[in-house]
């Protein structure tokens, strides 16, 4: 009778302890869309009973909370970013290595999602759609001023760069972009600033005489654009070799980590109207990776379609006979490298069932 008593109180202490570790492993899975969405709430004992969670998790699996803190780290939001840095900073002291890389993949994969041509030929488009169909002379004012300083403040950091004080390197392509387009752009530049003062529409006009021959010449190159060297885009990225970061979206609790062995040496550009690249990371396992790369995207409406794939998955197991008749889809991961960049990791395909 103690032999079935004892047994019985074992069987029933085992199961809270099973419960505990799917909990555990649940978590950990979910710590990533915690981590990206909700890092910071109106609660203050929410955020503090958060935080603690996302740096006990990122102490014990640092793999599963880099991508989404980094990013979380480069937001808008002030209070998400004071939050993030609060994880890195303990990510930090347990593996700052591993940190330092996650900072260094996820900002040169933001320069490869899209390069200086793009952004001023999108950003060019849309003012002048501003200022020609809406007569929006301050929403045309602000994307252009926004490229100019983004434009000064790459100036600045490559001159940093040269006198060793630790700024953005300079690349083939972006020295090609300056040399190209740096001189209208500078006086394109001072005729803005002119109509601040003056008002006039001619100082306006005139500007835009600029901006329509730089856009032109930007419109043939793009139409050239269907492979990009790393070499000329990102050639920290390409020197980058053998990382403790793992592949992102592969990394799971318990099991062995697929890191980082090196990134592909060129990259595909699909002719559309993002042109999104198709980036290939080899793995530690010896495994090509490949990565669609989207830059300036609605991230939140790419990842409601990957649900719904997602979803129309599972429904194989419930409904053998209709999946039978229905194409293959390809699955693919979600990962955010910043709030207007994301890449898709294919993981399989869902294949017809005999």
């Amino acid at each position: 009778m103690k032999h079935c008593i004892m047994a019985t109180s074992t069987t029933k202490l085992t199961h809270p302890i099973r419960l505990a570790r799917s909990f555990r492993l649940s978590f950990i899975k979910n710590a990533p869309r915690f981590a990206r969405r909700r890092i910071h709430t109106k609660f203050p004992k929410v955020n503090k009973l958060l935080k603690e969670l996302l740096q006990r998790v990122g102490k014990q699996h640092p793999q599963a909370l880099i991508y989404p803190v980094t990013v979380a780290s480069k937001t808008s939001s002030q209070h998400r970013r004071e939050a993030a840095s609060e994880i890195m900073k303990s990510m930090r002291v347990g593996d700052g290595s591993l940190v330092d890389e996650a900072n260094l993949v996820s900002q040169e994969i933001i320069r490869l999602a899209i390069t200086w041509h793009e952004a001023w030929h999108e950003g060019l488009e849309e003012a002048s759609r501003l200022f020609f169909g809406e007569n929006d002379v301050d929403g045309m004012m602000a994307i252009l001023e926004q490229l100019h300083n983004q434009m000064e403040e790459s100036t600045k950091n490559s001159a940093r760069n040269n006198r060793g004080e630790g700024g953005e390197n300079k690349t083939v392509r972006s020295v090609a972009f300056q040399h190209c387009f740096g001189r209208d752009i500078m006086e394109a530049s001072e005729w803005l600033n002119s109509y601040k003062e003056s008002k006039r529409l001619g100082d306006l006009h005139q500007a835009w005489n600029l901006y329509y021959t730089i856009f032109r010449k930007i419109s043939k190159q793009l139409l050239n654009l269907d492979t990009i060297e790393l070499q000329h885009v990102s050639p920290r990225l390409l020197k980058a070799k053998d990382l403790q970061l793992a592949v992102p979206g592969t990394y799971k609790a318990h099991a062995e980590i697929i890191r980082i062995h090196c990134f592909s040496r060129s990259m595909d550009v699909i002719v559309s109207k993002q042109r999104p690249r198709k980036m290939t990371i080899v793995g530690s396992d010896g495994v090509d990776h490949p990565f669609l790369l989207k830059g300036h995207e609605d991230l939140r409406q790419d990842e409601r379609v990957m649900q719904l794939f997602q979803v129309s998955e599972r429904a194989k197991y419930c409904e053998r006979a209709l999946w039978r008749r229905t194409t293959k889809l390809i699955k693919f991961v979600f990962a955010r490298r910043s709030w207007s960049t994301l890449c898709w990791r294919r993981t399989g395909e869902a294949r017809r069932t005999a």
